[in-house]
């Protein structure tokens, strides 16, 4: 998502448009939330992959601010 994000460019509409409709995309695939806390309360019952799917949700808030950032930008 990164790659994405740094490709913004409120000068390049076109460019914009195809990486917002990307990210929308994306971001409809799971909920935009940090939800990392669950391995407290979850963990005995969690596989590998549902672990680090909770560690790598600590980074969403960052992403969607970072995407604002950058919209915001001139």
């Amino acid at each position: 998502m990164e790659i994405f994000i740094n490709h913004i460019d409120v000068n390049d509409v076109d460019r914009t448009t195809l990486i917002l409709k990307t990210l929308i995309t994306l971001f409809s695939s799971f909920p935009l939330m940090d939800f990392s806390t669950a391995i407290q309360y979850h963990g005995k019952s969690m596989n590998e992959d549902d672990r680090l799917v909770c560690l790598l949700s600590r980074r969403v808030p960052y992403f969607v601010e970072f995407v604002l950032k950058k919209l915001l930008s001139t």
